[in-house]
């Protein structure tokens, strides 16, 4: 099981993906124990265009974008090794691995617009 493990971790189209997915997660919570004032009892947590601010709730709140990301990055990675050792196409595990990539791009989008508001 661990042989296809390092089989399935040596495509070069499913490691990308991977690394770079874990980096920017790794820069979300770099920017949010950097930049966030966790002392303040409210935050900022959705803006909409039309009405403002209409989401406010406590600090704690902020940290379920990133560990929302994370828990995406592990969730698609073990379903695209289970599929590859069933079928041995690698269509379906780099959708997935592409799709972590691209929400946690879109987790630091979302923290960044906070902090643009907030700061």
């Amino acid at each position: 099981m661990f042989h296809k493990l390092k089989i399935f971790f040596r495509k070069t189209w499913i490691i990308i993906p991977m690394i770079f997915s874990i980096l920017i997660n790794i820069s979300i919570w770099i920017i949010i124990y950097r930049i966030i004032d966790f002392t303040k009892s409210m935050h900022v947590l959705h803006y909409n265009f039309y009405f403002g601010v209409d989401y406010l709730n406590d600090t704690k709140y902020i940290l379920f974008a990133p560990i929302l990301g994370l828990l995406f990055i592990l969730l698609n990675f073990i379903l695209g090794y289970f599929y590859n050792l069933k079928k041995e196409s690698i269509v379906l595990p780099y959708i997935l691995s592409s799709s972590a990539m691209f929400l946690n791009v879109l987790m630091l989008i979302y923290l960044l617009k906070i902090i643009s508001i907030e700061y």
